[in-house]
């Protein structure tokens, strides 16, 4: 337990380090919560994940996943604004677990503007950004797991820029051996700043001040979660997990998710969540999210297939399926 204290203190440092509100991020794709079940459960998964999406959540977490596992999801963001996720997992002997991963967005065409064409100029450009890379998760005990993330992230601003870098995720699971409580740490996207390739002209009121000026660097969305979950209803034919998540980003409020997953028969699940932020919500920000899964078992394999709805205020609403396969 004493390792595990000072594990919790060496994780939280850098995020101790950058507590200070620092406005706005780049990458933000990498905010973009992956999976319809996280995202039925409001986000609140870090100690529930037990599947190849732990990639995206707890990387130490994949040392629960018992078989190989294919990973695929897809999200209809704001703005016919689509992202697409996989992941693989399998076991690599007494070793651990190995896992490879990838996220990747598109914004659609955009209509090209600029300064003196304020109709537009007839083209169109693109926003594309992506990140993939590799897990490695180890069970130290049979309470006691750790895991870590080393992935590449690019954004491509429509041909006029570009940015690239690496980043990293490290994560803790621990059962805490008292019925089936289990916590869960991570802190995701912790890497260098980026500085986009190129320059810009910098205009005001119509008129060009000074142009072929660089850009300035900017930051990660380095997200530091701690959360807890606990079976309340384990039997044969039902179960109720009741999750509760934490969040500290290192550009905007606390959050709080709270989410819920029942599951009849091992095949049939509903889920519910809400996501919480201290100080005064926005009318943007998601709220209330629900689910649903469905898990098709074929001896020692099995397929699950899941949707989440999510409400964003004035916003539209968002929807999320994704796909996973055990063999």
């Amino acid at each position: 337990m004493r390792k595990f204290v000072i594990l919790i203190m060496v994780l939280c440092l850098p995020t101790l380090i950058h507590s200070q509100k620092v406005g706005t991020v780049g990458a933000q794709f990498l905010k973009i919560g992956v999976g319809a079940r996280p995202a039925g459960m409001g986000d609140a998964y870090i100690a529930v994940c037990n599947d190849a999406t732990a990639c995206f959540w707890n990387p130490a977490a994949l040392a629960q996943v018992e078989k190989r596992e294919v990973f695929l999801g897809h999200v209809e963001w704001f703005a016919d604004i689509r992202c697409e996720s996989f992941a693989y997992t399998q076991m690599l002997g007494n070793l651990g677990r190995i896992a490879v991963f990838g996220t990747f967005l598109g914004s659609g065409d955009i209509d090209e503007t600029t300064m003196t064409d304020y109709g537009g100029t007839g083209n169109t450009f693109q926003y594309q950004a992506m990140a993939s890379g590799l897990s490695f998760a180890r069970q130290l005990t049979a309470l006691f797991s750790v895991g870590a993330n080393l992935k590449f992230v690019r954004e491509d601003y429509g041909g006029y820029s570009d940015v690239t870098t690496w980043g990293m995720d490290m994560g803790t699971f621990y059962r805490t051996g008292w019925k089936s409580l289990r916590l869960g740490m991570s802190i995701l996207h912790f890497g260098p700043e980026l500085t986009p390739d190129g320059t810009y002209e910098d205009w005001e009121d119509g008129a060009l001040v000074e142009g072929a000026k660089e850009y300035g660097s900017y930051s990660m969305p380095m997200t530091f979660r701690f959360g807890s979950a606990m079976e309340i209803i384990d039997s044969e034919h039902q179960k109720l997990t009741l999750a509760c998540d934490a969040i500290h980003p290192n550009d905007n409020l606390e959050r709080i998710h709270f989410g819920g997953e029942y599951t009849l028969f091992d095949m049939l699940s509903l889920r519910c969540g809400y996501k919480y932020q201290t100080g005064e919500q926005e009318l943007y920000e998601e709220g209330i999210t629900f689910g649903t899964g469905f898990r098709l078992s074929l001896g020692e394999r099995g397929i699950n297939i899941d949707y989440a709805f999510g409400e964003f205020g004035y916003l539209p609403d968002v929807h999320r399926v994704s796909m996973g396969m055990k063999f």
